[in-house]
């Protein structure tokens, strides 16, 4: 979350905006009958991120901390790639 925050940071003051969206990858893996099977098994999951410059660091890592969770229990549902 710490390399996010950095990183979400970083591409607000490159771009010259305050909302950034970040693809996280998830492992998607998590049932064991896909023990043996070869495959790319990764959800890529678009976070998006308000960088507000007046917020103190702390919480802004906060912030960042609670959308990965909340995102995440999206992670699961498949993406269909056509």
């Amino acid at each position: 979350v710490f390399y996010l925050g950095i990183y979400g940071l970083l591409m607000s003051q490159c771009k010259k905006e305050s909302q950034i969206i970040v693809n996280f990858p998830f492992m998607n893996r998590l049932d064991h009958k896909y023990v043996d099977v070869v495959g790319h098994f990764i959800n890529m999951v678009p976070i998006i991120i308000d960088v507000d410059h007046s917020m103190i660091w702390s919480d802004y890592i906060n912030k960042i901390k609670e959308k990965v969770f909340e995102v995440l229990k999206y992670a699961y549902y498949p993406v269909k790639i056509s």
